[in-house]
């Protein structure tokens, strides 16, 4: 993962403590060992606090720090974060829940019992979709209206899930208040 470096200059300024240390130490070494460090660090420590942070800033905030400090490194549409991840995740997101065996019932011996089916692991399935998305979004398109309208569908795809992430902790926050 690399990120732009007006994202470290925002984290130097308004980030955490690691993130503001690690942006400022990370002036001190040459340009050229900086990628393979920002690398190690942003995959060891927290990239995602620190790609909230830089998405929680309004879109012309984004763009005005994107223009005033330059980083060659970067194409000009982006967003300020390159993902270079390649293969979806060996983990799943959630940890499983633990299944409890049914009471069987002394009666319903010899009874017909219908089989459970196995629980589906949607995380990995969700992984094969959005690989195949950056892989068909990483071609080469000259079409500029599929690009926009690509644009806009991860907007509104990133909208939708951090909403709905807000309105399950809600949920979560008046069921144990």
């Amino acid at each position: 993962m690399r990120v732009h470096n007006a994202v470290w200059s925002s984290a130097e300024q308004c980030g955490n403590d690691w993130a503001r240390r690690y942006a400022h130490d990370r002036k001190a070494v040459p340009e050229t060992q900086r990628t393979k460090m920002d690398s190690k660090w942003l995959l060891g420590h927290g990239s995602k606090r620190l790609r909230d942070l830089w998405f929680a800033v309004p879109v012309e905030d984004r763009q005005l720090m994107l223009e005033r400090t330059p980083d060659v490194a970067f194409p000009f549409d982006c967003t300020g974060v390159l993902d270079e991840r390649r293969k979806a995740r060996t983990t799943p997101t959630n940890k499983p829940q633990a299944t409890t065996k049914p009471t069987t019932n002394p009666k319903e011996i010899g009874k017909h019992k219908t089989k459970l089916k196995p629980t589906k692991r949607t995380s990995t399935k969700s992984a094969k979709v959005v690989k195949s998305f950056r892989e068909s979004d990483s071609k080469q398109n000259d079409d500029g209206e599929l690009h926009k309208r690509l644009v806009l569908m991860r907007s509104a795809r990133a909208k939708y899930h951090k909403i709905a992430s807000t309105e399950h902790l809600l949920q979560l926050q008046t069921a144990y208040g």
